[in-house]
């Protein structure tokens, strides 16, 4: 796992992971609000104005959900510079794909199932009502156990619930593998993936596996522009009109009653085109490069544990037949900081030497 052509062109582009970052704490900011929950139900006379920093973090609190778009589009990006020429090529196997892969995301996916099921029973006994979540059964549980959680098996959210845009990424791994293996790596696969996405959500099909896709192809094409950039004249200038495009394109889905959500039209051009401009353009000096790939390396860890911390809590402020001080400013910082403490450790403890374990008995060869 030490052969440069893996790994050179992210230590090229450390924005990405400053972007990456800045998404996981959006989606915590975004979350902060289950402090105010009681079992399923939020305080009816809540107001986001009441949550700290309202007016400095209005956009993390209103719009903090669509970071997990950003992050597909980003895995896109990332995936689309590493495996593209490995997988169309056959110079690396389905099977080591996948182990490189699940290497990564199961360690610590099956810790937090697990930590989570044993907080909500705990919960339950406090409160009679599980925490948010309240699918928290033996059909669910395997679904998560398996990663097919948001597979549309069953409705429903349970346990460690936020391992839901990892169940239908796996699947547009599967997707990403074979596309490139039997269609080819032009962009124009790229774009008739994310179109027949498009097409299938105008037509009623809704599926988180779909926007799953067309964000992760987005991200694909952010990826073409920038290997591209040398070899398309006026590359920044293209960008540049597309984002200029899309006030326009928003305008049109409305005139031709184009049954798509003009976020999707937004995150959709505006994700890709930012990542093409940090790749691009964002100077970055050595020690912040170092930086940025030890805070990359934080964000599946502070996405995947901040719910059994927030569960965790909760148990707490129960036993002491108190409220969550959700208002207070300090609790954000209390619960934004011991998250990603405990993702450093995490990371460095126990993803990384579980990766490397599992990747020595099952690869089969030294990429």
């Amino acid at each position: 796992m030490n052969n440069p052509s893996l790994e050179y062109k992210l230590k090229e582009i450390p924005a990405i992971e400053f972007l990456r970052l800045f998404s996981a704490l959006m989606i915590l900011v975004f979350h902060y609000v289950h402090f105010t929950y009681k079992g399923t139900s939020l305080p009816q006379n809540l107001s986001n104005l009441n949550l700290p920093f309202y007016n400095f973090l209005w956009i993390f609190y209103e719009f903090g959900k669509y970071a997990v778009q950003i992050f597909w589009s980003i895995s896109g990006f990332i995936f689309f510079l590493k495996y593209k020429n490995l997988i169309a090529d056959k110079l690396i196997s389905a099977k080591d794909f996948f182990i490189l892969r699940l290497s990564r995301l199961y360690p610590l996916h099956f810790l937090t199932l697990l930590i989570v099921l044993f907080l909500q029973i705990i919960y339950l006994k406090q409160t009679g009502l599980y925490f948010i979540n309240q699918h928290n059964d033996l059909p669910h549980f395997l679904l998560q156990l398996f990663l097919a959680s948001d597979w549309e098996i069953l409705r429903g959210t349970g346990f460690n619930a936020p391992i839901w845009s990892v169940s239908v990424e796996v699947i547009t791994y599967a997707i990403f593998f074979v596309s490139l293996r039997f269609i080819g790596k032009s962009a124009y696969m790229k774009v008739m993936m994310i179109f027949v996405c498009l097409l299938l959500n105008a037509i009623g099909f809704k599926s988180s596996i779909l926007g799953c896709i067309k964000y992760f192809y987005a991200g694909g094409l952010a990826a073409f522009a920038y290997e591209s950039r040398n070899k398309i004249k006026r590359m920044d200038s293209l960008m540049l009109l597309l984002f200029m495009l899309l006030p326009l394109t928003i305008f049109m889905s409305y005139i031709l009653q184009i049954k798509i959500k003009s976020y999707v039209f937004f995150i959709l051009l505006c994700t890709p085109i930012i990542i093409y401009f940090l790749a691009t353009k964002l100077k970055i000096s050595p020690s912040i490069i170092k930086l940025s790939k030890k805070l990359g390396n934080l964000t599946y860890a502070s996405y995947l544990i901040h719910f059994p911390i927030q569960l965790s809590f909760m148990i707490y402020f129960n036993s002491k037949n108190e409220a969550a001080p959700y208002q207070n400013p300090y609790f954000l910082f209390v619960y934004i900081g011991v998250t990603l403490i405990l993702a450093w450790f995490i990371f460095n403890y126990y993803e990384k030497p579980l990766q490397h374990y599992i990747r020595k008995i099952l690869y089969t060869k030294n990429y």
